[in-house]
């Protein structure tokens, strides 16, 4: 048995990162009925066909966390890019992105983006104060792009 992480599932082929390389698996009927349908970011191990080389998934190991839309698990973070320049970033959707990933025990960082356009400091400072990862602004530079970022302290 190999064991891997899914990186990408389209039309019931999943493709599997391992130490061999990238694998490209299936899951048989009765698997995704009994153990359920395996998602980008799931660990599993899968068992390798010498004819062809691809693969069938035979256990995915048991999720850190996951969420629906998209379909992924097991994250560690998750990053909300949000601007105060034109289109404006709604603070409710940032709160909702947020708020889903400290409920799923993931941490959460806000990155503000367009600060050349306007610096948001309103925004970064909202954010900076909330229990989450922290907060980051991007800013333009002649030589290209670098992120400043001011942490707060984690959810503990």
């Amino acid at each position: 048995m190999i064991e891997g992480i899914i990186l990408k599932g389209i039309g019931g082929f999943y493709y599997v990162d391992t130490a061999e390389g990238l694998i490209e698996c299936k899951a048989r009927g009765r698997f995704r009925k009994t153990v359920g349908k395996p998602i980008v970011g799931d660990r599993v191990t899968l068992e390798i066909q010498p004819e062809d080389g691809t693969g069938y998934l035979q256990t995915i190991a048991p999720r850190k966390n996951s969420l629906i839309r998209p379909a992924v698990a097991n994250l560690d973070l998750v990053v909300a890019v949000a601007s105060a320049a034109p289109p404006v970033t709604d603070p409710f959707l940032i709160d909702k992105v947020t708020a889903i990933a400290v409920h799923k025990n993931m941490d959460a960082l806000v990155v503000i983006n367009k600060t050349d356009a306007n610096p948001g400091d309103e925004l970064y400072e909202t954010y900076r104060k909330k229990r989450h990862r922290g907060a980051a602004r991007e800013r333009a530079h002649r030589c290209g792009v670098s992120t400043s970022c001011a942490n707060a302290s984690a959810a503990g």
